[in-house]
C-alpha cells in the first residue's frame, strides 16, 4: 500500500474517479447519506489518498475555511469495509496532518468525528471541544488538534 496526497490541480481523472467511487462507496452506499458531496470544497483540498491495487481504500480530505478564519478541516475520512481494523485511518490521517501543517500552515486542525469514533481521534492527539451535534442524520462531535 501507498500513500500520496494531492492538490486538486494534480488530480488526474483516474485519480478523481477513484476517489469518488471510494466517498461513494462508503458515505452514500454504505452510511446511506444523502448529500451533495460535491460542494466545491474540493478544488482547493488536497487530498490523501492509501491506494491498493489500484484502488482508494483510505481517504482524507484537508481543507482551509474560505471564510477567512484560517481554520484548517480535515474531512470525508474513510475506510473502505474490507480494510479496516488494519491501522489504515492512522496512516491517512497522519497524512493528513502533515499536510495541513505543510500546505496550509496550521497552528491546529478540526474534525467532526462521528460518535462511535472519537476514541480513534482520541489516539491521534484530537480533544472533544463541543457538545454532541447531528451532521447527515449521524451524531458527531467537533474535535481539536493543536499542532506543535
Amino acid at each position: 500500500m501507498t500513500t500520496t496526497s494531492y492538490s486538486f490541480a494534480q488530480l488526474t481523472p483516474t485519480v478523481l474517479y477513484e476517489i469518488m467511487k471510494a466517498r461513494q462507496g462508503v458515505f452514500t452506499v454504505e452510511q446511506e447519506i444523502l448529500y451533495n458531496d460535491l460542494d466545491d470544497v474540493d478544488f482547493h483540498a488536497w487530498h490523501t489518498c492509501v491506494w491498493h491495487e489500484g484502488h482508494v481504500v483510505c481517504y482524507a480530505r484537508t481543507y482551509c475555511e474560505e471564510s477567512g478564519s484560517g481554520v484548517v478541516h480535515i474531512g470525508r475520512v474513510l475506510t473502505a469495509k474490507d480494510f479496516r481494523r488494519q491501522h489504515i485511518a492512522t496512516r491517512v490521517m497522519q497524512e493528513a496532518i502533515k499536510v495541513a501543517a505543510e500546505q496550509f500552515n496550521a497552528a491546529e486542525v478540526m474534525v467532526h468525528a462521528q460518535s462511535y469514533i472519537v476514541d480513534f481521534y482520541k489516539s491521534l492527539g484530537f480533544t472533544v471541544c463541543s457538545d454532541e451535534f447531528i451532521e447527515a442524520d449521524i451524531p458527531h462531535y467537533a474535535m481539536r488538534l493543536t499542532l506543535a
